[in-house]
């Protein structure tokens, strides 16, 4: 990975594994944690997004140099296929909901301007950011299909 050295201000190329991933929960923050957990089952299953919880766990705890990168690292992450860079950050954030198919519950109640008055996505907050996800659980939750049919515990 490369960072920007804080002395410095040059770029300062980073190991993954070896020097930014934690290596015990009790040694790093929730976040770094959380993280260090994504990445690791993202490469045991191929790395392959399939739930926005553990996508916005990641991703929330993390900071990026434009608002707008947190939409569409997401939307990179979980592979939505034809992604358009420039579409708007609601339309980024119906495609990657349509493509992983199911939220968590947490997400139904934002208490945000909802993405449209009427539709399919009248339910959803106007952007990824603005869904709360409960990171109290490192794998899938209960949840609803975007079919709105609920999705039982494992």
């Amino acid at each position: 990975m490369v960072f920007k050295d804080p002395k410095s201000g040059e770029p300062l190329v980073e190991d993954l594994d070896r020097d930014v991933l934690s290596k015990l929960p009790a040694t790093s923050s929730r976040g770094h944690w959380l993280a260090t957990r994504a990445v690791q089952r993202l490469w045991e299953r191929g790395a392959r997004v399939r739930e926005v919880g553990g996508l916005m766990a990641v991703l929330r705890a993390r900071s990026t140099s434009w608002a707008r990168d947190h939409t569409i690292i997401p939307a990179l992450l979980a592979e939505v296929p034809d992604l358009v860079p420039k579409a708007s950050e609601s339309e980024i954030t119906r495609r990657i909901l349509s493509h992983l198919g199911s939220l968590p519950t947490t997400a139904l109640l934002h208490g945000q301007p909802a993405m449209s008055d009427a539709g399919a996505f009248s339910w959803c907050a106007g952007i990824l950011d603005e869904l709360p996800v409960d990171t109290s659980a490192e794998g899938p939750a209960d949840g609803w299909r975007l079919d709105n049919s609920f999705l039982p515990s494992p």
